[in-house]
């Protein structure tokens, strides 16, 4: 049955119109709206006081992600080099764009030391 139904949403466009517009209508519904808000505010004020300590889950998924990501690099050479052309390519495209704002922020330290002088 549920095979059937998205067959006909697939290749039925009014009922997929209908389908999304009422999706829409209920996610912008005002106590949607204002549950996924809430929701929203108290993961974020987690997130924040998590941030926040040395042993927080954020900090200990980090230091997670980082120690097998070296693992890996340290043991895959292929994939170390991979990483490292990324990185050299990401810079290199980079680069025009962070040379202008270095070129301003030097500028304007220097500027400050003059005026102090």
């Amino acid at each position: 049955m549920a095979a059937a139904e998205i067959d006909l949403l697939e290749n039925d466009a009014p009922r997929r119109a209908h389908l999304e517009e009422s999706l829409l209508r209920l996610i912008r519904h005002d106590s949607v709206l204002s549950w996924s808000g809430q929701i929203w505010h108290r993961l974020r004020s987690r997130i924040e006081d998590d941030s926040e300590a040395d042993d927080g889950v954020t900090a200990q998924f980090i230091d997670s992600i980082l120690l097998s990501t070296s693992h890996h690099l340290k043991s895959d050479p292929a994939t170390a080099q991979k990483v490292d052309a990324t990185i050299r390519a990401i810079i290199l495209r980079v680069l025009p764009a962070i040379r202008a704002q270095l070129a301003q922020y030097i500028a304007s330290v220097m500027s400050k030391w003059d005026s102090q002088a």
